[in-house]
């Protein structure tokens, strides 16, 4: 049975209205890039807890979740109430396997995600692992509209630190920007 360590928000951040990420301060926890724990609050002494994915690298300090709120939803709403220096609890225990164990030896690693999704997947690139396996990285980030394109600067800062080996495609859906694909993944020929 999991235990739990108890936690601090150390920083929240708030992307557009119902999109947030919140940094958590807990005794070292043992994970591997990709991985996801359980997040919970104490409310009417019971325990609120749900699976969240990881952002930060297993060698960061700080714990990273990406979530958006969830309409009528009991964990999410409460989540994005808190501030720096609330206590937050977190599951000593990681589990999923989307990591780079995973993934057999190939020259290209396709990432794709939408929302929230895209978690993992800055958690993993943020590794060296990445970048030693992998000849050519191709990540398609697909949001409805550009101000739920989290994490942004990370990932065009990967592309410049790996020009030639990243490729970065992010796509917005529901507005016409530049430098975007303007259609869903799944619809861009």
């Amino acid at each position: 049975m999991a235990k739990w360590l108890q936690g601090t928000v150390v920083e929240q951040h708030l992307w557009c209205t119902d999109l947030f990420s919140i940094k958590i301060r807990t005794d070292p926890l043992q994970f591997k890039a990709g991985q996801f724990v359980n997040v919970g609050l104490i409310i009417d002494n019971k325990r609120l807890a749900r699976p969240y994915s990881l952002v930060n690298t297993p060698q960061e300090a700080l714990l990273e979740i990406h979530f958006n709120t969830v309409t009528n939803g009991t964990l999410s709403p409460l989540l994005a109430s808190l501030k720096t220096g609330d206590n937050i609890e977190v599951s000593d225990r990681s589990s999923g396997l989307l990591t780079l164990d995973e993934i057999p030896d190939v020259p290209h690693l396709w990432l794709f995600a939408t929302g929230t999704g895209v978690g993992p997947f800055l958690s993993i690139l943020k590794t060296p692992e990445p970048w030693q396996r992998f000849e050519k990285i191709v990540l398609g980030y697909s949001v409805k509209n550009l101000e739920k394109l989290a994490y942004r600067s990370d990932f065009e800062a990967l592309q410049t630190q790996h020009p030639d080996q990243f490729c970065f495609l992010p796509c917005v859906t529901r507005e016409k920007i530049k430098a975007t694909i303007n259609s869903r993944i799944t619809a861009s020929r």
